[in-house]
């Protein structure tokens, strides 16, 4: 069909009805006539007209014949249009035949009809030359002309934020624990402070470190925040609970201490990666006073004078790939040795993982939850992202599963990765977070 040569339009009545009963109601496609014609189906509308003394509605469709075909059919012709099913509708209606009258006649010449073509063609050959050729030399010369967002970002870094490393936050089990922070200089500026983002590394509870994690912070950096990188207690420090002990002491830490070093804490956002993204929901769902921020240091203000526990009061969870059910990694298909690792020799290692599970502890009340899996995870199996999110999903809690079709664990590819920090930039907006563009 050449485009823009409609020379007849049929309105079809008789039988149109049907078109809107099954989802046809606006097809924008193509439909054939009774001569075999193929005519192109615009949008329908009501037509009112007066029947036995009151008002009734009439399903009217117009029908765009190519204008080298019009001449061969008739003032009224049968349209023959294939409808879609809704999922409402119990079955299919398969054809639904419809009388057309055409309204409207334009004839043509032969040699009308065919520069009718050839413009046609050379207009579609234009378009993919444009398309194909043009449109991207002018977008590769417009990027190499400007500063991107990611130069922009780069080359201000060095004035816009500085960094504290190695706060200690914490000692537990003989050791110092320690975090950096990266502090946004905006509100020493005056300014209105910004959101922290509180980050944990990976390494299945029994490796990593919080240095491994650096890139993984650049988006929120770009973002305009502040961030805060974790260190927690390994598996051959302190087996089970102990990282999950160490991340709710480090929010309280914060809670108590950013202020002094920068940072604003009234605004927290909890992210981690694989077991950091595990950690980073445990932190989140927690509620107050749980036995695993017991041994939390607390100022002496509450220490000396008060029982109370401090709410935590996250704005948000980002979870890149992490565990949202340990008790499956322990045994039975998705039984995986990092797990068994963590937990050590602890006989009621099953009754912990319960509590140590975010699964276990959705409930409606939660922050935003947004995480980001890759479909073909061997390390922490899919499943445990949609089971997490279909919970979720019955608690009422805000939240978006992010999967990456091809995705393994992490080691995304650019664009794939481009593509979830987009998404996590669009959900912490929609969470009412300033996110810089």
């Amino acid at each position: 069909m050449v485009a823009g040569s409609a020379a007849a339009r049929y309105h079809c009545s008789k039988g149109a009805a049907q078109l809107s009963e099954y989802g046809a109601f606006a097809p924008a496609g193509f439909a054939v006539l009774a001569s075999g014609v193929m005519a192109t189906i615009s949008a329908p509308g009501w037509a009112r007209r007066k029947r036995a003394g009151k008002a009734s509605k009439r399903h009217t469709v117009s029908a765009k014949v190519p204008a080298c075909q019009y001449q061969s059919l008739k003032p009224s012709a049968t349209l023959t249009m294939s409808a879609r099913r809704p999922a409402s509708s119990p079955a299919s209606p398969g054809p639904i035949g419809a009388e057309c009258v055409r309204h409207e006649r334009s004839p043509q010449s032969t040699f009308a009809c065919t520069h009718a073509i050839f413009r046609g063609v050379f207009m579609l050959v234009a378009r993919r030359l444009v398309r194909r050729l043009l449109l991207p030399a002018a977008l590769i010369a417009l990027t190499l002309a400007l500063p991107s967002r990611a130069d922009e970002f780069a080359d201000a870094a060095g004035v816009r934020y500085q960094v504290k490393p190695d706060l200690v936050y914490g000692t537990a089990s003989g050791q110092q624990l320690k975090l950096d922070l990266y502090l946004h200089r905006a509100a020493a500026k005056g300014r209105a402070p910004a959101p922290l983002l509180v980050y944990f590394h990976g390494g299945g509870w029994v490796d990593g470190r919080k240095e491994n994690a650096a890139f993984m912070l650049l988006p929120y950096l770009a973002m305009g925040w502040s961030v805060a990188n974790v260190e927690y207690r390994l598996a051959k420090v302190a087996p089970a609970p102990a990282a999950v002990e160490d991340v709710r002491c480090a929010l309280r830490w914060l809670r108590a201490n950013a202020a002094a070093h920068g940072a604003d804490a009234s605004t927290m956002v909890v992210a981690g990666d694989s077991a950091g993204g595990h950690l980073a929901l445990m932190a989140a769902l927690l509620p107050a006073g749980s036995p695993f921020e017991r041994a939390c240091p607390t100022p002496d203000a509450t220490r000396w004078n008060s029982g109370a526990e401090p709410a935590m009061n996250v704005a948000a969870v980002v979870n890149w790939f992490g565990i949202g059910d340990v008790e499956a990694m322990l045994d039975g298909p998705q039984q995986r040795h990092y797990a068994i690792e963590w937990f050590g020799s602890n006989s009621e290692r099953e009754a912990l993982a319960r509590q140590l599970s975010p699964l276990r502890l959705v409930r409606a009340g939660l922050p935003p939850v947004i995480s980001v899996h890759g479909k073909r995870d061997p390390v922490v199996p899919y499943s445990q992202a949609e089971t997490l999110h279909a919970a979720l999903d019955g608690a009422g809690v805000p939240n978006r599963l992010v999967t990456i079709e091809t995705g393994n664990h992490g080691g995304f590819s650019a664009a794939e990765a481009q593509a979830a920090n987009a998404a996590i930039r669009q959900f912490l907006r929609q969470q009412g977070l300033p996110v810089a563009p």
